[in-house]
């Protein structure tokens, strides 16, 4: 059995072991911190104040050339949202004329469907086939004479004949 006096010296060179370990790695760890970022690192101190001049004008051309690749930089996303703009202003107006012509190209359908595949076109019809509709010799003439027509409602918008003339006639002619 081993004796209480021996006991107690194992027992207290083991603390005192352990507690100067534990100050050992306290002491390194304050020195050493590994666990700071960079901006929490302290830069070196300049050893003069020539060096300190030096140090502050480097960074200050630094930023100097941020700056100026900052608006390089703003000045080409300017350039290239003005030709973006461009591109899509051209492309709105040719899709403008493209839609346009689509709708003039369905009312001349729908009016030629609509119409009466025997009608007499206003703008080649001698004064023989216009009289045949019923119209006086004055109504005839002052058809052939504001030749060309856009449209068979022109005969009534432009005073040629009178409405309820052209009401009479409307089914029966067509403006090519």
């Amino acid at each position: 059995m081993l004796k209480p006096r021996f006991f107690t010296a194992v027992l207290a060179s083991a603390a005192a072991l352990a507690f100067s370990a534990c100050s050992t790695q306290r002491a390194s760890d304050a020195d050493t911190q590994p666990n700071k970022t960079a901006q929490q690192q302290e830069a070196p101190k300049p050893d003069n104040h020539q060096e300190a001049e030096d140090n502050g004008r480097k960074v200050g051309e630094k930023a100097r050339e941020a700056e100026i690749r900052t608006r390089e930089d703003r000045t080409k996303i300017k350039e290239g949202a003005r030709e973006a703009g461009k591109k899509i202003k051209k492309g709105t107006e040719e899709l403008a004329s493209k839609a346009s012509a689509a709708a003039q190209g369905i009312r001349q359908g729908w009016n030629e469907r609509n119409e009466n595949p025997n009608a007499i076109d206003i703008n080649h019809a001698s004064s023989t086939d216009l009289i045949a509709l019923g119209l006086s010799h004055a109504d005839t003439q002052r058809i052939i004479k504001s030749r060309p027509y856009k449209s068979k409602q022109e005969l009534s918008d432009r005073g040629i004949v009178s409405p309820a003339t052209y009401r009479g006639i409307a089914d029966h002619i067509t403006a090519k």
